[in-house]
């Protein structure tokens, strides 16, 4: 399920990383260009989220996974105000 949404998203390369319960997406370094997409909420069993070190532009979305605790999207080309969306991540401890 979860690499059937990964696929409606746009992702191509996928480093899943099952320890427990705790998901890992890791797309650092890649290149990666475009914009990070709009239905991040969707991926619930993400717990760690690493897309540093691409060239991904334009805001960073409204929506990221709820359950991330660990989020890193720097150095990148994002743009605009870091507003109220990190205030839905409850659990996040490292941005």
């Amino acid at each position: 399920m979860l690499m059937a949404k990964l696929s409606k998203l746009g992702f191509r390369t996928l480093v899943l990383a099952k320890k427990g319960r705790t998901f890992s997406l890791q797309y650092s370094g890649l290149g990666l260009t475009g914009s990070m997409g709009y239905q991040l909420a969707s991926l619930t069993a993400v717990t760690n989220f690493y897309i540093s070190n691409n060239n991904l532009g334009n805001q960073i979305p409204y929506q990221l996974p709820p359950n991330c605790t660990q989020l890193n999207v720097g150095h990148n080309q994002l743009q605009g105000q870091v507003n109220d969306m990190f205030g839905e991540l409850s659990s996040l401890s490292t941005l």
